[in-house]
């Protein structure tokens, strides 16, 4: 490798690649990735145009011609014995290691207060962990990841229990609920340690507009096939962030259905600048096709805060 610069230099931009994620809406979405590569490759691939965002940023993102490159160089790498990139990526470039059986639950995730119903059923492996379904929950519902969050339920004496990913005593005003009982810690907390005793827990996001999913097992398999959750049914738009509850998602749900409504075109248009869409089976699951990345963001996010 160190005897040919050419092929770190193709290795790099793939990797780039296979590790990015899509970032923003339509015309104005970007697939960025981040830059834990050598610097003075990074500095070439931004120099041929590649790239950009080498220098003074985290992250990077890929130009059409690196995203053409490096397609092609994962082409080459499969010898054509592949129809696409997607079932490159899937089987680990070409590799035939056959995915290990693992326990997974069928998860049943309802949004209380809401008409039309809105919901979302998926399979998730049983050790993710409930900050894994905290991402996985924001990708199924279309959601932007930025508000407080927390999962709770009532332990054998029907006393409530608190999953957050971090106390919130470490805030500057302290813990607002006065909790007694330290809170587990979402990102340590399997799915499993809780599902494994209980059916339902309940999913709380955005203290403001006050959301809350009841997320409830269904069942359980030891014989899933995948690593990622998987999108299973579904029904209902979600509604967008900041919307002010399900009352004032009732409200914009009238107004975007009433062409005649003063606030008709405001209301459309304000649900495009929030990611508002249509519930659609096809969306959702090439959203949640990206939740690992999806989490790197949330995780640097919650740092850089």
């Amino acid at each position: 490798m160190q005897n040919n610069p050419g092929l770190i230099f193709d290795m790099t931009l793939a990797l780039l690649y296979l590790t990015s994620w899509r970032e923003g809406k339509g015309d104005d979405a970007m697939r960025r990735s981040w830059k834990g590569y050598d610097f003075d490759i990074l500095s070439d691939l931004d120099e041929q145009g590649f790239i950009y965002g080498s220098r003074g940023s985290k992250p990077v993102d890929l130009t059409e011609d690196g995203i053409a490159k490096a397609q092609g160089i994962l082409a080459a790498l499969s010898d054509g014995t592949l129809d696409s990139l997607e079932e490159l990526k899937s089987s680990r470039l070409g590799g035939s290691i056959a995915p290990l059986p693992r326990k997974a639950y069928k998860l049943s995730m309802r949004l209380k207060d809401v008409e039309p119903r809105c919901s979302r059923m998926v399979y998730v492996p049983a050790d993710h962990s409930f900050l894994d379904l905290h991402v996985i929950i924001q990708e199924l519902f279309g959601w932007t990841d930025q508000h407080l969050y927390d999962f709770s339920f009532k332990d054998r004496n029907g006393k409530r229990r608190y999953i957050r990913e971090k106390p919130l005593d470490d805030g500057p005003f302290g813990d607002p609920f006065d909790e007694v009982d330290e809170p587990l810690l979402a990102g340590e907390t399997s799915l499993d340690a809780i599902f494994g005793e209980r059916r339902t827990v309940t999913y709380s996001y955005d203290y403001g507009d006050g959301w809350e999913i009841v997320v409830e097992k269904r069942e359980e398999s030891d014989n899933y096939d995948s690593p990622d959750p998987r999108f299973y049914n579904g029904q209902g738009s979600a509604p967008p962030e900041d919307v002010g509850g399900p009352g004032g998602f009732e409200r914009f749900l009238a107004i975007i259905e009433d062409k005649d409504h003063p606030e008709h075109q405001d209301a459309v248009e304000w649900g495009e600048m929030q990611g508002f869409e249509y519930f659609s089976p096809n969306v959702i699951c090439d959203r949640l096709s990206e939740w690992r990345e999806s989490k790197e963001m949330h995780l640097y996010d919650r740092q850089m805060r």
